[in-house]
């Protein structure tokens, strides 16, 4: 009974808030063939208006920064999937692939060529809609295949910020939230100072969303290996899990019964004697935000 007691006490040092209601599937996913699937890795570059000072700044970084992105997170020979995305009107198509392969020079060549888009038949550049590069990279480029999504953007839509695009949002957060293929979703902010003709930003966020979980599991292991960045990444899904950390850090011990800590510096490890009597150990630590280390 006692021991089950400690490792029931264990146990509840993870806390997390209560789960959310699943909502309906929106995509249709098949785990059999993931199983024997190598994950493939779609980076979505936005090429919408508010972009612009990152494409026409002399001194941008932005698609150095891609570049480098691709190299942390894939694997000599890995197929990597490039496309941009603004908002699809007319003709102007969004996603639009810009290379699929896995040869270097060609992985270049792909970033170089993306540019900012137009609305068609006017000057002004266009919006952005990221459910629908979202929805659209999974099922152009990735369908019934596990896949994670590498999202570049500065975060805005379109310089109106109009209600229609405020409402479309609402709906891809819910959407986000809600869709049980896409299992995990983290963020890294990029400082980067760029200033063109119309606008100006300090930096650049970087999405990844695991769909499947074959994904999710490659994504946490990219994470682990802090990669593609050094800095642990904000969790935005999942929301019900995972929230906060009990780290022990020390242990007074009373009684016939030794308290440690393990070589990893964050398990605890209580060692007694079953048929004697365990006293009390007060345990010292720390709670760690896992949403945002």
């Amino acid at each position: 009974m006692k021991r089950r007691f400690f490792k029931m006490m264990l146990l509840l040092l993870k806390l997390s808030p209560s789960a959310m209601v699943p909502m309906a599937v929106l995509l249709v996913f098949s785990d059999a063939h993931a199983a024997g699937s190598q994950v493939l890795n779609v980076f979505l570059v936005q090429n919408s208006g508010w972009m612009e000072p990152f494409y026409t700044d002399s001194n941008s970084k932005f698609k150095p920064l891609i570049k480098a992105v691709i190299e942390k997170v894939c694997r000599k020979g890995d197929e990597v999937v490039i496309a941009s995305f603004n908002q699809s009107v007319g003709a102007n198509r969004s996603p639009l692939l810009a290379y699929r392969g896995n040869e270097p020079a060609a992985i270049v060549k792909a970033l170089r060529d993306i540019n900012l888009a137009k609305k068609p038949g006017e000057r002004a550049y266009a919006d952005t809609d990221f459910k629908e590069a979202v929805f659209g990279a999974i099922t152009q480029y990735s369908p019934g295949r596990p896949c994670i999504l590498w999202i570049f953007t500065n975060n805005k839509n379109s310089p109106r910020n109009s209600p229609e695009t405020a409402a479309r949002n609402r709906e891809f957060y819910r959407w986000l939230q809600n869709e049980d293929k896409i299992e995990r979703i983290v963020a890294s902010p990029y400082p980067m100072p760029v200033k063109g003709k119309y606008y100006q930003a300090n930096g650049v966020m970087l999405y990844a969303m695991a769909y499947g979980k074959p994904a999710n599991d490659a994504l946490v292991k990219l994470i682990a290996a802090k990669r593609p960045f050094e800095d642990q990444p904000a969790r935005l899904k999942p929301l019900n899990a995972d929230a906060v950390t009990f780290v022990p850090t020390g242990v007074a011990k009373q009684g016939n019964f030794s308290a440690a800590l393990g070589a990893d510096g964050s398990t605890l490890v209580l060692q007694f004697d079953s048929s004697s009597k365990p006293e009390v150990a007060v345990i010292y630590g720390q709670f760690r935000n896992d949403f945002f280390p």
